[in-house]
């Protein structure tokens, strides 16, 4: 049984099944070792210094990865199933630490 699941664009996860991944699979990609997400995340992090919206908009276009099960693969409430893990929100740490400054 899987533990961790990925999609492709968080405001089409509603509609578009998760796919079950591994931790490897995680790994590979935030490190760059297979896809591009640390280069699509090295590029938002330049725009986030310079418009914060558009950084806003462009971050959910990104592909995600979740310790969660839902029916059917589609997260939604309603769909919910189960959760494995602790969720963090990374985006919102560096927020708090920029005001703390």
């Amino acid at each position: 049984m899987n533990t961790f699941f990925a999609g492709t664009n968080i405001r089409q996860s509603s509609a578009e099944p998760l796919k079950p991944v591994s931790l490897e699979w995680i790994k590979k990609h935030i490190s760059g070792e297979e896809g591009d997400l640390a280069m699509q995340t090295r590029r938002l992090r330049s725009v986030r210094r310079i418009d914060r919206q558009a950084f806003d908009q462009a971050k959910t276009s990104l592909p995600f990865f979740i310790a969660a099960r839902f029916k059917d693969g589609i997260r939604s409430t309603a769909n919910f199933e189960s959760i494995c893990g602790m969720t963090l929100d990374f985006d919102r740490c560096i927020e708090n630490a920029e005001q703390a400054q």
